[in-house]
């Protein structure tokens, strides 16, 4: 059954079809936070709160984009307001920005590379203006089509292309250590 039709198959009073979804896209739905939050009890209660958007506003659903950017949708929002709720971090490192060019389209960079270099390359991603670090972590750590990204952040695919090629030339810029901070 796809994700729609479970949706509505829970609108309609199945409560497994709701757990169903949870089951389908928990997983998912984790590392795209711990990508964005990396605290195990934050990414927990964003996760759950997440899901509990999604049992109260199942009827808002339009169906313009998939289930699951709708779902990534409401969990980037939620990492916003955390994000606005703590002080960001800021780590100085120095890496090769090409291996994450060379991981290529819908490819899982985090094959590519090892853990010290990935640990290092997310420090700095986070470091990113908020458009164009949303797009890199959608692109490469859940391996979303520019298409996707799109959808996701709700901006014209030029504009998600565009976030992507400056998110590149930032974290060029950073990780060789030309920010000057």
């Amino acid at each position: 059954m796809e994700d729609t039709e479970l949706l509505n198959d829970f609108l309609n009073g199945n409560e497994n079809s709701f757990k169903e979804l949870v089951k389908r896209h928990q997983k998912k739905l984790y590392r795209l936070v711990w990508y964005k939050i990396g605290n195990h009890d934050d990414v927990s209660d964003i996760c759950q709160n997440c899901f509990v958007q999604v049992y109260k506003k199942a009827d808002q659903f339009e169906g313009r984009a998939s289930f699951e950017s709708w779902l990534y949708k409401i969990a980037i929002n939620f990492c916003k307001n955390h994000y606005r709720s703590k002080e960001r971090q800021r780590i100085d490192n120095n890496t090769d920005i090409e291996t994450l060019e060379r991981a290529g389209d819908n490819t899982a960079w985090t094959e590519c590379i090892n853990d010290e270099k990935k640990a290092r390359i997310q420090a700095v991603i986070k470091r990113l203006p908020d458009k164009q670090r949303m797009t890199m972590e959608l692109r490469f750590y859940q391996e979303c089509t520019l298409k996707q990204v799109a959808e996701i952040m709700d901006c014209p695919i030029g504009t998600a292309k565009a976030n992507y090629y400056h998110a590149l030339t930032t974290l060029r810029q950073l990780m060789s250590g030309d920010d000057h901070e």
